[in-house]
């Protein structure tokens, strides 16, 4: 059983698959893995619900492919629970009891006291670099979170 925790928009806008995002997904050992979640192709205001779920051949067919390596390092920040600079990511059991318990993915300004978690709804993307032989390598946007669970 697979839980949403985040997604990215912007990073794929383009007339041939539409305004499709990457939603970022996690199990109960943690392992975070994501995939297209796609519009409906005769209805492109409206999700096609199929694409909820990922797979890898066939008419819904949504794994990220070549997006895999570009989109990976991100996925296993969180799933690792690593430090970078002053900002940890991680993942977090929320909720009261067993059943209505759901995963959070949370980046935490580990400097800052009290230690203070932002839980990740969405990372916007609105830039990046172009050139894959560049020097140094870049994505711009914005993060939108939640302080208070």
């Amino acid at each position: 059983r697979h839980c949403p925790i985040f997604f990215t928009l912007g990073g794929c806008p383009n007339d041939r698959c539409g305004m499709q995002s990457l939603m970022f997904v996690t199990d109960d050992e943690r392992q975070v893995d994501f995939w297209w979640v796609k519009p409906q192709k005769s209805n492109p205001a409206n999700l096609a619900k199929e694409t909820l779920s990922l797979h890898n051949h066939g008419r819904h067919k949504n794994n990220p492919g070549m997006s895999k390596p570009f989109y990976q390092p991100l996925a296993e920040l969180f799933q690792q629970g690593t430090v970078v600079g002053e900002w940890r990511f991680g993942l977090q059991v929320v909720g009261i009891g067993s059943v209505v318990s759901t995963w959070r993915a949370f980046i935490e300004h580990v400097t800052k006291e009290p230690a203070e978690k932002l839980y990740v709804h969405f990372l916007w993307e609105e830039d990046w670099t172009l050139d894959p032989f560049a020097q140094s390598k870049f994505v711009r946007g914005k993060i939108v979170y939640q302080k208070d669970l």
